[in-house]
């Protein structure tokens, strides 16, 4: 006598994926045990687009970070076993916080030392945009606000090559088309 079940044909085993803690630019989350897993295949990607591997991993959390804000993003995990057979899997669909709306565009401060200087921020919807300071090239930055502070991570040439971080207090003037960064100098809406 044979039997018509085969452990290879099982359901795999599901995994939920919770998100822990969402920001314009970064996704943390945590994720259920699989008896028998020996590590966890996670892939990433935009919502409808094709899934890419990220990595292999035996913690059962995974921050994602350098994220475009207001963006549909998907998570899938597999559990595989020993044997390298997918024993269990899970997906979520998560978004990413939007920035502040009142930053979106380009801000401009110029002043006159001998000659005229210009410091650009350019905000984009997605937080990221481009820095430009006098005459130098645009540099790609990454940015962020609260209620009264605004972070932005400036990138030596692309993302992923952080040059630097800093947080500063703004206030935004919409009626005059300005906002005022740490307390002192003014950005005039372009």
């Amino acid at each position: 006598m044979t039997s018509c079940s085969d452990d290879d044909d099982a359901k795999p085993a599901g995994i939920t994926i919770e998100a822990t803690e969402t920001t314009e630019h970064t996704i943390k989350v945590t994720f259920n045990e699989v008896a028998d897993a020996l590590f966890y295949d996670i892939e990433f990607g935009k919502k409808g687009e094709t899934l890419e591997y990220v990595e292999s991993s035996t913690i059962l959390s995974f921050d994602f970070d350098e994220l475009k804000a207001g963006t549909d993003y998907t998570i899938k995990i597999t559990a595989i076993n020993s044997n390298g057979k997918e024993i269990g899997e899970g997906t979520i669909d998560i978004t990413t916080k939007d920035v502040l709306s009142t930053l979106v565009g380009e801000w401009k401060y110029t002043y006159n030392d001998d000659e005229e200087k210009t410091i650009i921020y350019h905000f984009d919807e997605d937080g990221f945009g481009t820095y430009k300071y006098f005459t130098n090239d645009e540099q790609i930055i990454m940015w962020s606000a609260s209620d009264d502070q605004l972070t932005i991570t400036t990138y030596t040439s692309q993302v992923g090559g952080i040059s630097s971080t800093e947080e500063v207090s703004y206030i935004v003037y919409p009626e005059n088309g300005m906002v005022k960064i740490d307390d002192t100098t003014y950005f005039f809406m372009e």
